[in-house]
């Protein structure tokens, strides 16, 4: 902010980094020639990385429960997840939401036994996962729609 001596912002381009881990470190003083120095770690990451491939339902046709997982490019990553469940007419069936910290380059999301929110036990038919991936660390969002069909 202009003119307030507690706060400010620096703006500096970092220009042609390869992808990878990388830190940068700034060392600061007032006028009392009082220093402070932070670091900061970040990963750049190519244009057009997908972080997640194969998301899958398995089984699918389902009786008893399905397994929603997917292949991690970003390992060690922290991942917040947000799946909806819902039916063939669009109505919200179920929700789920997942933080992980520190991710594994398979990711299993959750198992669905089939049945609601409140606790009800679904009617056979095609159910509709959409699933929100977002990587806070690398500034990526991911997502996709994949359907399953239950069995009673």
């Amino acid at each position: 902010a202009l003119d307030d001596f507690k706060r400010g912002n620096i703006s500096f381009p970092l220009e042609n980094l390869n992808p990878g881990v990388h830190s940068l470190t700034l060392k600061v003083w007032d006028n009392h020639n009082n220093s402070v120095e932070e670091t900061i770690n970040f990963k750049v990451v190519e244009t057009g990385t997908q972080a997640v491939s194969n998301l899958n339902s398995s089984p699918n046709p389902f009786s008893f429960s399905t397994k929603l997982s997917f292949f991690n490019q970003l390992v060690g990553e922290q991942i917040e997840i947000n799946v909806g469940i819902y039916d063939a007419s669009g109505k919200l069936v179920n929700e789920f939401y997942r933080n992980i910290a520190n991710t594994t380059s398979n990711v299993d999301i959750l198992e669905w036994n089939g049945y609601s929110s409140v606790g009800n036990k679904v009617k056979a038919g095609l159910y509709i996962f959409k699933v929100y991936i977002n990587y806070p660390e690398s500034n990526l969002d991911y997502n996709e729609t994949t359907k399953v069909f239950f069995r009673n």
